[in-house]
């Protein structure tokens, strides 16, 4: 009984470095180069520890890039007539010099937005490119994914009563 205590003690251990494994790769695919390949590689020793990476950032942090949407997103005026509004998620990889490429939408809400969001997402400076450490903090190529929002305001039956 003991026995099969301990096997189900160390297959858990492996179950869990595996799923967080795989949670790094999803969010962060510059860390396949390290991905472990299976639950053979790990001893009931070690412990599991994610690459030591910094992801890209726009220069300034989340505060100039809410700044710089504000300022340079232009809302389609045909999208504001047929109320369309929603999240525009854009993929693009971030190089090692901070530009951007390979801009494509990944979910899209309508053709008006998602043209509006990726023309935006060309506009932006170069971003702050990937870190990492294991490499001596050298600048890597990542991918991102950017969400552009697309709020319509919220106008009050008053208002619009007395616009008219």
């Amino acid at each position: 009984m003991k026995r099969k205590a301990i096997k189900l003690i160390s297959w858990s251990k492996r179950a869990i470095a595996l799923t967080l494994s795989a949670l790094v790769l999803i969010s962060s695919p510059s860390c396949a180069s390290k991905q472990i390949q299976s639950s053979e590689e790990l001893n009931d020793e070690e412990v599991f520890v994610a690459n030591p990476i910094r992801p890209p950032q726009f220069k300034g942090g989340y505060e100039a890039w809410e700044k710089f949407i504000a300022k340079h997103l232009n809302y389609p005026k045909e999208a504001i007539k047929q109320g369309i509004q929603g999240r525009v998620c854009i993929g693009a990889t971030i190089k090692k010099n901070g530009s951007i490429s390979k801009i494509k939408v990944i979910r899209g809400v309508h053709p008006l937005l998602d043209k509006e969001a990726i023309r935006l997402v060309k506009s932006m400076p170069k971003f702050t490119p990937a870190k990492d450490f294991d490499l001596g903090g050298k600048s890597i190529e990542s991918s991102v994914i950017l969400p552009i929002v697309f709020r319509l305001p919220i106008i009050s039956k008053a208002r619009k009563s007395t616009s008219k």
